[in-house]
């Protein structure tokens, strides 16, 4: 199983980009992504598609939560040595705690653990909630989903500051939450070269993922008219796509975020001062 690392800037949510033409259409994405409780994705089957913009509001991309076989498994041999260290059985706990380190080196303080038990140390029993714990779950490691199986709307609080409800400039609309990323429309509050802005924020596992997504997504999509620039501190990218579109894309930390604009003219490269202002007002 891999982790999520690819995202569409501005339509991994739906939300609405206008494309140039006669008529007034969004291009969208639709579909169901099933994610583990440890964040990995476990499968995914999204369609980008073009409706009206009067009809975009009725599609979204829909996260599924569920425990994995995988992890559930992690989650009963790693409570099973916590039980064991508790008890003072520390040879069944390094056995339990071994096969955890094995399959997962990163699994909460499995690792540490098992160091602390090779140099002779008693480790304290970690008594913290597992991530991937379902006190419905057997202990089979089931296919049958053991999480929520309903679409999520919430998402992590560190998301939600990317997406300010007072931009200066901008008009805010209505934000589309999910499990792992969060966007919200802006339209101009006066006169503006840009249709729109949109801001994108998604949380990654790890930082070298949310700076891979720039340069294997974002770079990919926005390859025109390239430069680096500093946002707050933050490295970022800034591209168009060389007919609409322009982009400042930057890593914080876990999170990647991006910031897209819509040209009236077709001269995408001209939003740049724009963004950067929007840029600026972001954390």
């Amino acid at each position: 199983m891999k982790r999520y690392a690819a995202v569409l800037i501005a339509g991994s949510l739906a939300a609405a980009l206008l494309v140039p033409g006669c008529q007034r259409t969004v291009e969208v994405q639709t579909g169901t992504r099933t994610v583990c409780t440890a964040g990995e994705l476990v499968s995914e089957d999204i369609k980008t598609i073009e409706v009206p913009v009067k009809d975009a509001a009725n599609y979204r991309v829909k996260t599924v939560t569920i425990t994995c076989d995988t992890h559930s498994g992690l989650s009963k041999l790693y409570s099973e040595a916590q039980a064991a260290i508790a008890a003072g059985d520390l040879a069944a706990a390094k056995d339990k705690l071994a096969q955890v380190v094995a399959s997962n080196p990163t699994y909460r303080k499995a690792k540490q653990q098992l160091d602390e038990i090779n140099a002779g140390k008693k480790p304290t029993p970690d008594t913290g909630t597992d991530p991937g714990d379902d006190p419905g779950a057997n202990n089979g490691g089931s296919t049958t989903p053991t999480g929520s199986t309903t679409p999520t709307a919430t998402a992590p609080s560190a998301l939600t500051g990317w997406i300010p409800g007072t931009l200066s400039g901008w008009t805010a609309q209505k934000p589309t939450v999910d499990a792992l990323s969060v966007a919200r429309e802006y339209v101009p509050s006066g006169s503006s070269p840009a249709i729109n802005l949109v801001i994108v924020a998604e949380q990654f596992s790890s930082e070298a993922d949310a700076k891979k997504s720039i340069d294997q997504v974002v770079k990919a999509r926005y390859g025109k008219d390239a430069a680096n620039l500093t946002v707050n501190g933050h490295a970022a990218y800034f591209g168009t796509d060389g007919r609409s579109f322009a982009v400042i894309a930057f890593p914080a930390g876990k999170v990647m975020v991006a910031l897209e604009m819509a040209a009236k003219s077709g001269a995408p490269k001209a939003l740049r001062p724009q963004l950067e202002a929007a840029a600026k007002q972001l954390p």
